[in-house]
């Protein structure tokens, strides 16, 4: 590790614990297939060091900063808020941790090995007080009821991120069979959400057409959402006309930004992220101040 990265770095220079437990697990030997990794505020999580996100966990401890960073600013205590495409579990630990003992998380994972870890950061925090409860679901939002398969990709081994919905199943193919639900029908009519992360690898928009009551009566406050630019003009024309204002999500050494999406400057700790909220100016409050909160949070 070049030492001069502490300084560059934000996951190590604003937590320099981490800096140090990187340069230790160098000296210690090679890098384990399966390991625990203890998140900065204080959940264990099990992660597979060799692989994209994994490897940004074992390194880095944490993964996806600015988004972790965006999610511990805008969640408040008490807050439901939903997990779509939770993956192993990182910012639906996080969830937990910011919405509190009188909060709610909503977390969807369709994948069957994801989902198992995701059950198993969920069951290690047992019944504490602090954390509000998480309720799981093997399924994949869409805007029908169905079924459909899920693609891992050629590039499962070294990144377990970049899982697809697709409507077939080709020979030959490692591809699960999902459940497909829309949001709507899951949630009760009065639900409020705090904020929703979609993470969805180009299925976002019919995740959001799925859920266009919930959106249509101002229920969900906050979206956070990825963008590959596949469908932009679909999903910001959908969201904008329930009401919301866009932003791009970028990131500079001191902390995360929002500015307009045409300024977007996709980079190594922002990605395609995108913020949707129906409370511009709280968000733009609570992202000005300096430092990256989550870093600190245990």
């Amino acid at each position: 590790m070049n030492p001069f990265r502490i300084l560059l770095t934000p996951e190590y220079f604003f937590r320099p614990r981490q800096a140090w437990l990187r340069f230790s697990r160098g000296l210690s030997g090679p890098v384990p297939d399966s390991a625990q990794v203890t998140l900065p505020w204080g959940d264990r999580i099990r992660v597979h060091p060799r692989e994209t996100i994994g490897a940004h966990l074992w390194y880095y401890g944490i993964f996806d900063l600015a988004v972790a960073e965006v999610l511990t600013r805008l969640i408040d205590p008490g807050d439901t808020v939903v997990d779509v495409g939770a993956n192993i579990g990182q910012m639906t630990s996080l969830m937990r941790w910011r919405s509190g003992q009188t909060g709610e998380v909503l977390a969807f994972e369709p994948h069957p090995e994801l989902f198992r870890s995701l059950e198993e950061l969920v069951q290690s925090g047992g019944a504490s007080s602090a954390l509000a409860p998480v309720r799981l679901f093997r399924t994949a939002l869409s805007d029908c009821t169905g079924s459909a398969w899920l693609d891992p990709g050629p590039r499962w081994e070294t990144n377990q991120g970049l899982s697809r919905i697709v409507h077939h199943s080709d020979r030959g193919t490692e591809k699960f069979p999902v459940e497909l639900r829309r949001l709507d029908e899951l949630l009760a009519a009065d639900v409020q959400i705090g904020l929703m992360k979609v993470d969805v690898e180009g299925h976002e928009l019919a995740v959001f057409r799925g859920a266009e009551r919930l959106l249509a009566r101002r229920a969900v406050r906050d979206i956070v959402y990825e963008d590959l630019g596949e469908q932009t003009a679909e999903l910001s024309g959908l969201l904008r006309a329930q009401g919301f204002e866009i932003f791009a999500l970028q990131a500079n050494f001191w902390r995360p930004r929002l500015c307009a999406p045409e300024e977007r400057k996709s980079n190594r700790q922002t990605g395609e992220n995108y913020l949707a909220t129906l409370a511009p100016e709280r968000a733009l409050t609570r992202l000005q101040p300096g430092g990256w909160q989550v870093l600190h949070a245990g």
